[in-house]
């Protein structure tokens, strides 16, 4: 019966030890899973990024295109314009030749019409010459009268061919005119011709850089919702880690009450842990110079702009491969390389704290010395400090953060 008794107690603790087991498992196997499925959506923003590079460049080189075209075509423009005014004066030219041939045209007509009926009445004053002669006094008389009408029929005579002369003349710059109108017509007519090129030139980029723009807009909206699913994985994660984290903490507060009745010391972070008012210490041992503290600051790699950083930088000469340490005892929950710039990176899982989910977090590593599940003490090595992921140079990213989010770390250390 004793025997029974032993070995159903027996049973009972293993088939405890197996559920706490298979529940540890399922949380390490779905934040696995959530860190493959963020490395898939990396690696889905990192293609996509190439892509709306591409097309950046491609509608840099159609907007400089388009610009080129509306260069020319405003050149083209003013060259129409010029044909225009060139036209316009010529235009103006041939009119006011038209209305100097018109008004020399009337004239000759004129002329003529006053020579016929000169040339009739001399025709009917000659047809009797006695009548002349006996209408005047004396012989000399009519001779004069001749004389004259001779002169009168001379002198128009020269006058029509004057007005002819003068309307030929005319009549050849009109020509010169009309010739000079025509060429410029034609270039017009050429101009016209590249502008229309031109715009239809034009209106090809502009549909090419429509299209560009809605496939730009196209992968930036699914750049934004991959970024969005990647963001609520790593909330998920967060949420998953302070759960394991409170269950650990409830099972050790569970642990000291039952240890009270034996012993004053649940031994873990006694007498070693507190280097500081908050119990943390300074996680790289050989270098306390912080280059870059926590805070807005200038890009690093650009020197212009504005950008928080979320931790601060340990650096120094003869840093690099130098020991970064734990600042404080716990779980480590993440150690591995982190494409979004932190390169080999650690974090340690510190339980709650005055309320709070706490963690520590530790970037650029040269390499990592401790793996996911693992307990760590205050002071342990937990990586070696190097400059992988985006950093300038050998250092120590330090990071704390409350539920999630960053602060900082001075506060602490």
């Amino acid at each position: 019966m004793l025997f029974k008794r032993k070995f159903a107690a027996v049973s009972t603790v293993l088939a405890i030890f197996i559920l706490i087991s298979s529940i540890g498992g399922v949380s390490a196997q779905t934040v696995g899973g959530l860190k493959g499925e963020i490395s898939k959506l990396e690696q889905q923003s990192k293609e996509i990024n190439e892509k709306t590079d591409a097309l950046s460049k491609n509608i840099n080189d159609a907007d400089q295109l388009k610009k080129s075209y509306q260069e020319e075509i405003s050149n083209v423009e003013e060259q129409i314009s010029t044909c225009e005014k060139y036209i316009s004066a010529y235009n103006n030219e041939i009119t006011s030749l038209q209305n100097d041939i018109s008004a020399k045209e009337k004239k000759m007509s004129d002329q003529k019409t006053l020579l016929k009926q000169r040339v009739r009445s001399i025709f009917m004053y000659g047809k009797n010459s006695l009548t002349i002669i006996a209408g005047n006094n004396d012989f000399t008389d009519y001779l004069s009268k001749e004389v004259v009408t001779k002169s009168v029929s001379s002198f128009d005579k020269s006058l029509i061919d004057e007005i002819n002369k003068n309307v030929k003349e005319i009549e050849v710059k009109k020509k010169e005119i009309e010739n000079k109108k025509s060429e410029i017509s034609s270039a017009q007519s050429v101009l016209e011709a590249k502008q229309k090129e031109l715009y239809d030139k034009e209106n090809s980029v502009n549909s090419k850089l429509s299209a560009l723009a809605a496939k730009n807009s196209k992968l930036n909206a699914e750049l934004l919702k991959i970024q969005q699913q990647k963001a609520s994985y790593e909330d998920e994660i967060t949420r998953i880690l302070q759960e394991e984290a409170k269950r650990e903490n409830e099972k050790n507060n569970n642990g000291n009450s039952g240890n009270n009745g034996n012993n004053g010391n649940n031994g873990e972070n006694s007498g070693n842990d507190n280097n500081s008012s908050t119990g943390l210490i300074w996680p790289v041992p050989t270098h306390h110079w912080v280059s870059s503290g926590y805070g807005w600051r200038p890009n690093p790699f650009t020197n212009t702009g504005r950008e928080f950083h979320t931790g601060i930088d340990i650096a120094g000469s003869g840093v690099a491969g130098k020991p970064a340490i734990a600042a404080l005892g716990g779980t480590v929950k993440i150690a591995g390389f982190n494409n979004y710039g932190w390169g080999n990176y650690v974090v340690i899982s510190h339980g709650y704290r005055d309320g709070h989910y706490f963690t520590t977090h530790y970037a650029h590593l040269k390499s990592i010395a401790v793996s996911v599940g693992q307990t760590v003490k205050q002071g342990q090595t937990v990586g070696y400090i190097g400059k992988t992921g985006q950093a300038t140079g050998n250092h120590l990213h330090f990071e704390i953060r409350l539920d999630g989010h960053h602060t900082n770390p001075r506060n602490y250390v």
